[in-house]
Formats: structure tokens, sequence, C-alpha cells
């Protein structure tokens, strides 16, 4: 069985989408999103813009980005990136010319489970436990995670 970190999707330049998008692989965005999303890794390019509630494993910024989000392994602001908002992650990195404007807070139990917005630490709740169970091999679907919320 193939990993799912292996898919790959994209929201292409002239692209906009609104609402949520629930991932899996990498999701690269060249165009616009608006809403929440969930994901593994998600790459923003430059041009793109995102204003978004977010949960991922690693979010790599080189568009504009606003929101809040839980990155459980890393954040990074590439050197044409701009991050504004807040951030819970695991590991931060900036290149030089990447703007960071926001609060930033160790990813952990405790900070998840204080973060501002609650739904958000729901939502981080819900993709650990369905990231565990596909793991183990039990889709979302099967679990009733992917429908929960």
């Amino acid at each position: 069985m193939a990993d799912k970190r292996e898919a790959l999707s994209i929201i292409d330049k002239d692209v906009e989408v609104e609402g949520t998008l629930n991932t899996t692989g990498k999701l690269i965005i060249a165009g616009s999103l608006k809403g929440t999303l969930l994901g593994d890794t998600v790459i923003t390019v430059e041009g793109s813009r995102v204003e978004a509630r977010t949960q991922v494993r690693e979010l790599i910024v080189g568009g504009d980005f606003e929101g809040d989000i839980v990155a459980s392994e890393r954040l990074k602001i590439l050197n044409t990136g701009s991050f504004s908002g807040t951030a819970v992650c695991n590991r931060l990195s900036v290149e030089d010319g990447g703007r960071l404007n926001g609060r930033i807070e160790p990813f952990d139990a405790e900070a998840v489970s204080s973060f501002d917005n609650a739904d958000i630490a729901a939502v981080a709740s819900l993709l650990q436990a369905a990231t565990k169970a596909v793991a183990s091999g039990v889709s979302a679907e099967d679990t009733g995670l992917a429908a929960a919320g």
C-alpha cells in the first residue's frame, strides 16, 4: 500500500477556493484559499493568497498567509513569504526577507488546548486521531472521524 504522503494536489494560480479543504500528502497552493485547511504538507508559492484556520504537519509559506495555524512539525517562511496570525508549531524558520507578524507558541498539548481559537484545538485533536487511525491501517472514514466536526 502506498504512503498517503505521496499524494500531490495543486491549487493553480487562477483557482480560488473557499470553504473547508482536507487533504492528504502534499498540497501546493499557487492560487487563493479562504476558510479552513487540514492537511499534511502544505506549500504556498509566491503570488498565492491564503486566509485560513489551519491544522497541518508542515507549512511552508512562499506567498501571503493570514490566519491561525497549528503545525505539528514545522512552519517555514521563505524569503518570498509573509505570515500574519497566530502559530503553534514544533519548529520555526524564517529565511532572510521572509515576513512574520504574529504570535508564535511551541507545539505541545497545553499550547493547543489553550489556543485562542477553540475550533483549531478541536480540529487538531480530530486530525491527530485520524492520523493515528490511518497510520494503524484504519481509514478515517471507518472511524467516523472524517464526518466529525
